[in-house]
């Protein structure tokens, strides 16, 4: 009876994902980082995320939405605390030489804005995925790779 109590609770375990296998850089869709990252969360093992918006879009003003997140069996709980947002700065189009031709924000200052009041979100988390040798989680089935093991690592 001993073994068979032991093994469900081995079982038990190993179906809730440890908010341990989160921790690192995850990027949406590739592992490959040139210039500047997609899409990103950034996993801390203090309990606090980060999700920065890609760095290729030059009109956003919410750069970064940050806070803590709980991980309970195929379910991350985020509680969003702040924004980091661009404020300011002047709307400019790309020419040639910058070699875009894509609006964007010039100028400005990223400041952390604290929400009102602690925002929960819940999105679905699938972990223990490999792909191209890689590591991967699926948030809401969108495909993270791991692109660093410490979060602290983002530029």
């Amino acid at each position: 009876m001993k073994k068979l109590t032991l093994l469900l609770l081995i079982i038990i375990k190993c179906s809730f994902i440890n908010a341990q296998s989160l921790v690192g850089i995850w990027q949406l869709d590739t592992p490959e980082v040139s210039s500047g990252y997609l899409d990103t969360y950034q996993f801390f093992s203090n309990g606090t995320f980060r999700f920065n918006s890609s760095q290729y879009d030059a009109l956003k003003r919410v750069i970064t939405i940050g806070g803590k997140y709980k991980v309970q069996k195929d379910k991350v709980t985020f509680l969003v605390e702040y924004t980091m947002e661009k404020v300011g700065g002047v709307f400019k189009v790309g020419d040639i030489s910058s070699g875009s031709d894509s609006w964007s924000i010039t100028g400005g200052q990223i400041k952390r804005v604290p929400l009102l009041k602690t925002l929960m979100q819940y999105a679905s988390v699938e972990t223990g995925i490999k792909d191209k040798g890689v590591d991967v989680i699926k948030i809401n089935k969108a495909k993270y790779y791991k692109v660093d093991n410490d979060p602290e690592n983002f530029q």
